[in-house]
């Protein structure tokens, strides 16, 4: 017999004065003894229980209590029994309304509570309440534990429920159901980092398990962590599973893997070749490569089956416009045939869309006029997202216009929702702060403070912009000790370190970075870089840098490095190959990487070329000038003495 139910048994009958049969020793009583009224009932309903006829249980629970209706260990056997064949309301309803119920009586009555509330949510507060006072006297029982967490988390209080989840995992060990709830509740108490963690066990072999994987790729989008959400989905994709090819290729091209998203693309067009989908996102994925002319001629053929397609023509228009260096003045072309399609609602999403775009493109195209007048049809400011004051600030940084540009930044913000009124004043502060204006640092404290993980690190991206690398360092320091899953923190601050003079600190972060993500492409570049720059671990450097460029051939960035590198090693002519690409895609940091294409060149005895791209580099500004100038002065030191 179930312990529990024997204990009920006992109490039944002392509650009754039954004393058991006479022990040897006794004096036998001349009579024989009764049993109490309902007994021989109860007994014959535990019979019946355990032979799972639950039925004729239920009956015969029922008459047991007819016959002693004040005994409440009566309806504790019963109420466990509905309770255990899942019947929690008609357990309710038999033990509802009793005062003097032991805790075993309570504990049932607050199960029963805990499940109905997930089906009548006006029952949530007598559930917590019953379940909080039968913890309150048997704090260690884990199915109470769990039942307080699902009301709790049905309330609206995920943060408690997590804490009582946190515990009843470490008492237990790890289950697949209790691993799901935890990760969920740490999801909704804004901890996705956390929650992805937690169904990391489950969602690989041999224990994967698809609900697991669904909870783990989508903590992962919300921890910013996109381009990871991708790479494993597609590790755990079966080849048929073409819908699943096309969302990993999703993820990993918003997370910053364009050339990994194209292979898995195009394996789905190899079984559906005229996959409408497909052929967009591969086309969208070349523009993003820009591999440019490759993905003309697809966007123009899609174009023609479709063409009111504003995907294909902003598109197009990017491709045209070939990064600011191609025929802007096509690219226009279709942004106009864009604005005609969406112009009749101005305040449409799709409306603002193409303001965004344009001014993005004119933007890149260095043409801050224009991007304006695109910024000015954008008809609902409140909708259009953390893009609008990043792209007018840009729009006034182009020619260094600070003061103009904070005063822009000012009047935006009262037209912005509240979430992006901080991006819009940091930009403020920094603008003014250009302007010569050394006081509205202080601005940003409240920024550096907050409890909203975007607004730190904005003000923190101010900081860096100013290039006040030693505050940066600590501020960012902090801000982990806040946010520790925030992986974006910990770059700024070794970062930071790298350009504040301590490079050894910076790489040991950095090898953090990518211990904890190891397809941190971001992070494998940098700290690439940093020891090629410096000349030492080199092999290393050359592995991560091209782990970068496997991932995005098409970024500048990472082929500068390369091209680096690759000159640090002594390859020269494998270092002009890859500046020489670097230099045709263009990139922020142009200037730079004219630079190393005019040093390798040097190298190469090519001094004319050399000192054009040299002074080229100086002219369009470049990172390490005064080296810049020493070469040059090499070049014409030679050229004096050759005379």
């Amino acid at each position: 017999m179930n312990p529990v139910k024997l204990c009920v048994l006992l109490g039944f009958l002392a509650g009754l004065g039954w004393a058991g049969p006479a022990v040897q020793g006794e004096t036998p009583v001349a009579e024989e003894r009764v049993l109490p009224d309902g007994l021989e009932t109860f007994l014959r309903a535990q019979q019946l229980e355990n032979e799972e006829n639950y039925r004729e249980a239920a009956e015969t629970y029922a008459r047991a209590m007819e016959q002693a209706p004040e005994v409440n260990e009566i309806r504790v056997a019963y109420g466990s029994m509905l309770l255990d064949i899942g019947m929690p309301q008609r357990a309710i309803d038999v033990l509802d309304g009793r005062e003097d119920l032991d805790w075993y009586g309570k504990r049932v009555l607050a199960l029963s509570l805990g499940q109905m509330s997930a089906q009548q949510a006006e029952l949530l507060p007598k559930a917590r309440t019953a379940l909080e006072e039968a913890l309150a006297e048997r704090s260690d029982d884990p199915n109470l534990q769990l039942t307080l967490a699902h009301v709790l988390a049905a309330q609206g209080d995920p943060v408690e429920a997590e804490q009582i989840m946190a515990d009843l995992r470490e008492a237990m060990g790890g289950s697949v159901r209790l691993e799901l709830f935890h990760a969920q509740l740490l999801a909704e108490s804004g901890r996705p980092g956390e929650a992805a963690e937690v169904v990391a066990r489950c969602s690989q072999p041999p224990e994967a398990v698809d609900q697991c994987r669904e909870l783990r790729v989508r903590a992962l989008v919300a921890a910013g962590r996109i381009g990871e959400a991708g790479a494993e989905l597609a590790s755990w994709l079966e080849l048929d599973d073409l819908d699943g090819h096309l969302r990993a290729a999703a993820l990993l091209m918003d997370g910053g893997r364009p050339d990994r998203a194209l292979g898995l693309v195009r394996k789905v067009l190899t079984k559906e070749s005229d996959s409408p989908g497909a052929n967009q996102m591969e086309a969208m994925l070349l523009v993003e490569l820009n591999r440019f002319d490759e993905a003309r001629p697809r966007l123009k053929a899609l174009l023609k089956k479709n063409p009111d397609s504003l995907e294909l023509l902003l598109g197009l228009a990017w491709t045209e416009a070939g990064g600011g260096r191609g025929d802007i003045e096509k690219a226009r072309g279709y942004l106009d045939r864009a604005w005609e399609l969406v112009s009749v609602d101005a305040a449409s999403s799709m409306a603002t869309r193409v303001c965004l775009n344009a001014a993005q493109l004119e933007v890149v195209a260095r043409h801050p006029t224009a991007a304006r007048e695109w910024l000015d049809r954008v008809a609902d400011v409140r909708s259009a997202g953390p893009q609008l004051p990043f792209l007018l600030a840009e729009t006034y940084r182009i020619n260094e216009d600070w003061a103009e540009g904070a005063a822009a930044l000012l009047r935006l913000q009262p037209q912005l929702i509240e979430t992006l009124r901080a991006p819009a004043l940091a930009l403020e502060i920094e603008f003014r702060m250009k302007a010569g204006d050394g006081a509205a640092v202080v601005r940003l404290k409240p920024l550096l403070e907050s409890e909203r993980f975007s607004e730190v690190l904005i003000a923190l991206q101010v900081m860096q912009s100013l290039e006040r690398w030693d505050a940066l360092e600590k501020q960012s320091a902090e801000a982990l000790e806040r946010f520790p899953d925030e992986q974006a923190l910990a770059f700024i601050r070794a970062s930071a370190l790298e350009r504040g003079g301590r490079p050894d600190e910076a790489s040991v972060v950095f090898e953090e970075i990518l211990e904890a993500d190891p397809g941190n492409v971001d992070a494998a570049n940098y700290l690439g870089y940093m020891w090629a720059d410096a000349g030492k671990n080199l092999d290393r450097a050359a592995e991560l840098i091209r782990f970068a460029v496997e991932a995005s051939p098409g970024n500048s960035a990472y082929l500068d490095s390369l091209g680096w590198v690759e000159y640090r090693m002594g390859r020269l002519d494998e270092a002009e190959r890859w500046l020489q690409r670097a230099v045709e895609l263009g990139g922020e940091d142009q200037g730079t990487v004219v630079a190393h294409l005019g040093e390798v060149l040097l190298e190469l005895g090519r001094d004319d070329e050399a000192q054009r791209l040299l002074q080229h580099a100086l002219d369009i500004g470049c990172e390490h000038p005064d080296h810049v100038r020493e070469l040059l002065d090499r070049i014409r030191e030679e050229r004096r003495r050759g005379e």
